[in-house]
């Protein structure tokens, strides 16, 4: 099954034009989770529209150049700079899984794999399905439930994942691939004509 998880393709998301819909859904999300920041909600709010619009470039931009450039923004501020590294990942991984999520729907697939990994700390949620095979259905339930680094407000399953610093992603497959990796999906969700 481990060499099968490996054989997945990746497709780099900056490759694929966004809408200005999900442009907006990425701005509100983000915003959600900035106004958790308390004294610093202004400051990241103005970072995430920052990061957004660069995120937007036709060539996108990659997690080092984001943080280069987001650095010269911050003028020393110390509270900000406590964020900044778990923000700037943040911001990062929500834009690639919200692209991600958008080629799934226009390709129609309705599995993922929990890719990202193990490591010592690893949260719970994480350690459980890393690896796995999951329906959209199945997926989308994660939000009724509750585990340390959870976003207390505005988690969406697909864009944030296993909460917040998390390095695990969707890799959204074909009904087939997770048919083999996971027999018992055939008969709960059956394939589509």
């Amino acid at each position: 099954m481990e060499d099968q998880i490996d054989d997945i393709s990746r497709f780099d998301s900056r490759a694929i034009r966004m809408s200005e819909t999900l442009k907006k859904k990425l701005l509100k999300h983000a915003s959600i989770a900035a106004s958790q920041k308390g004294e610093l909600s202004t400051v990241f709010q103005e970072l995430t529209k920052q990061s957004i619009n660069m995120l937007f470039r036709p060539n996108g931009a990659s997690l080092s150049e984001l943080r280069l450039t987001l650095q010269n923004l911050i003028d020393d501020n110390k509270l900000v700079e406590r964020y900044y590294a778990q923000w700037t990942h943040d911001i990062y991984s929500s834009y690639h899984n919200a692209a991600g999520n958008e080629v799934r729907i226009q390709l129609g697939l309705r599995f993922a794999v929990y890719t990202g990994g193990i490591m010592e700390a690893t949260r719970d949620f994480c350690y459980d399905k890393d690896g796995q095979v999951y329906s959209e259905e199945e997926i989308m339930a994660w939000a009724n439930e509750t585990w340390k680094g959870k976003p207390k407000t505005g988690y969406d399953p697909v864009i944030d994942v296993g909460g917040y610093n998390c390095r695990h992603t969707l890799r959204w497959i074909s009904d087939e691939l997770a048919y083999q990796l996971r027999p018992e999906l055939r008969e709960l969700f059956p394939p589509q004509l």
